[in-house]
């Protein structure tokens, strides 16, 4: 079973950080976020399988946003929510909204751990991966919509394709750059720019997942010379 990416929105700090140590613990790639609009931003920059969704956020109610959220991703993101609401008809208003799994707190985490997988056993993925060309600087998307890139982009995406897990940043930064160990403003900048191009141009997020003040981490791409 591959890396499964989650993405948790939680206003509770403890509940926050409980539920990140925990998945992380169990191999899932774990970020968190405590509002709607930060759920959003994350959710147009990095690439997530899951997203664990709390209902009362202090921006609005996480229910309303399922529709909107399975429109977008359709089946390629799984969604479960996990809230205090534990009535039947609300049970069946999350399910009804778009949910996949819906948890009522407090939850046992072993629970959630095997909802993960079994949901990685049928989320959909694209039958079309992303495809980087190297000689004519190109990045097609599963949507077949090409992106030229500047050398350095290229560069980037060439050296984060390598590795299966996360790269390190100042790893990145000094490879790219040749800059001194602790400066990666320029990386920072780098990514955040192709990024907001891939998205204007094809209308897709880059499949690349950001750890703070870690690293990143690129999904699946094929590499032609």
């Amino acid at each position: 079973m591959g890396i499964a990416n989650v993405l948790i929105t939680e206003d509770n700090v403890d509940l926050q950080i409980e539920l990140t140590d925990f998945l992380e613990f169990n191999g899932y790639p774990t970020q968190a976020v405590d509002t709607l609009a930060s759920m959003n931003e994350k959710l147009s920059t990095d690439q997530f399988d899951f997203l664990v969704l709390d209902f009362g956020l202090p921006d609005g109610d996480g229910l309303a946003a399922i529709p909107s959220i399975r429109k977008r991703f359709g089946r390629s993101l799984g969604i479960i929510a996990l809230t205090a609401r534990g009535q039947p008809k609300e049970r069946v208003a999350g399910l009804e909204a778009g949910a996949d799994y819906y948890l009522v707190k407090p939850t046992y985490l072993p629970e959630l751990k095997a909802v993960l997988e079994h949901l990685q056993s049928y989320i959909e993925k694209p039958t079309i991966d992303w495809v980087l060309n190297l000689s004519q600087q190109q990045l097609m998307s599963p949507n077949g919509q090409l992106t030229t890139l500047t050398g350095t982009e290229v560069l980037l995406l060439q050296m984060l394709s390598k590795s299966d897990s996360m790269v390190d940043r100042e790893q990145l930064s000094s490879s790219i750059f040749h800059v001194s160990v602790g400066d990666t403003r320029r990386l920072d900048t780098l990514v955040c720019r192709l990024r907001n191009k891939v998205v204007k141009k094809t209308g897709l997020s880059l499949p690349l997942t950001t750890y703070r003040n870690k690293g990143y981490q690129l999904g699946a791409m094929m590499i032609q010379e």
